[in-house]
């Protein structure tokens, strides 16, 4: 056996990947959403565990074989959200302006970077904008 019978079709890893990213999609934006500088920090500590988790079942995923490169790359941008996350919590405690303006920065690249691939993929779910 070569792992590829273990493989999801195009059809079914779209609809998996696609209800995963919604599920967290949803819980993510149940969240209050920081009203001030001061609320960044517990927003970030409740978001970041949820983008763990959310990547942990992506990752679980096994892709059709022509898929996998872009999904990788797709799943390691997204990942990158989480450090420009905690930097934007250091940032925002520290009172640092630009600190802030320079992880919001790192963030949208690493969201539209996942995006551009989750549409090409046909991932509809995980590369939308909330």
């Amino acid at each position: 056996m070569d792992g590829s019978e273990d493989r999801l079709s195009a059809e079914e890893f779209r609809d998996q990947a696609n209800a995963i990213c919604a599920e967290y999609d949803e819980k993510i934006s149940a969240l209050e959403a920081p009203g001030s500088p001061e609320d960044i920090p517990g927003y970030v500590e409740e978001v970041i565990p949820l983008v763990e988790e959310g990547l942990a079942e992506l990752r679980a995923l096994n892709p059709p074989e022509e898929f996998e490169e872009d999904y990788e790359t797709m799943l390691d941008e997204t990942e990158k959200s989480i450090p420009a996350a905690r930097a934007l919590s250091a940032a925002a405690v520290e009172e640092d302006a630009t600190a802030v303006q320079d992880a919001i920065a790192q963030g949208q690249r690493a969201d539209e970077a996942s995006n551009r691939v989750a549409d090409e993929l046909g991932l509809d779910e995980c590369g939308q904008d909330e």
